[in-house]
């Protein structure tokens, strides 16, 4: 009886420690609502979009770093669209694709302002979130943070 009493107190000291274990998300609010998708140090994300100088898709690929989200490069159809970056990063071909990439850049943060027209979509390897279907035509803030994974999991339901 004892044996099995310490079996379930140490079951539930390791539920309750891995519930409290943080875990990488990314958060996207406009202060009123929030999502909350994973985003482990190292994973990816693209921030893709219809540029509205040359209405062509531009696609950002980004990586979180810790805190911080590092932009690693840009890509679109139209070499202008990349050239609209104007880094001194050279541009090169790549399929029927312009790439160039990213100066050092790493930021806590970043500000969208969403404008349905524009299709902008945030992408990981397991989700994908349509920025003006979730949130209409306003501004959002994207984060990376760090949160037990009891409250992401809730969060993120």
């Amino acid at each position: 009886m004892r044996a099995s009493a310490l079996v379930i107190l140490a079951a539930a000291i390791a539920t309750g420690a891995a519930l409290a274990a943080p875990v990488g998300v990314l958060e996207v609010t406009d202060g009123r609502a929030t999502e909350i998708r994973a985003l482990d140090d190292g994973d990816s994300i693209s921030y893709s979009y219809i540029q509205s100088v040359y209405n062509v898709l531009v696609v950002e690929e980004h990586e979180r770093d810790g805190g911080l989200l590092r932009m690693d490069r840009v890509r679109s159809s139209d070499i202008k669209a990349v050239e609209y970056f104007r880094w001194t990063t050279p541009i090169r071909q790549v399929g029927d694709e312009f790439v160039a990439e990213a100066p050092t850049y790493e930021v806590p943060e970043f500000t969208l302002r969403i404008t349905a027209p524009n299709a902008q979509t945030l992408r990981s390897g397991s989700w994908s979130l349509d920025l003006p279907a979730r949130f209409g035509e306003t501004v959002v803030t994207v984060r990376p943070l760090w949160l037990p994974r009891a409250i992401a999991w809730l969060r993120s339901r």
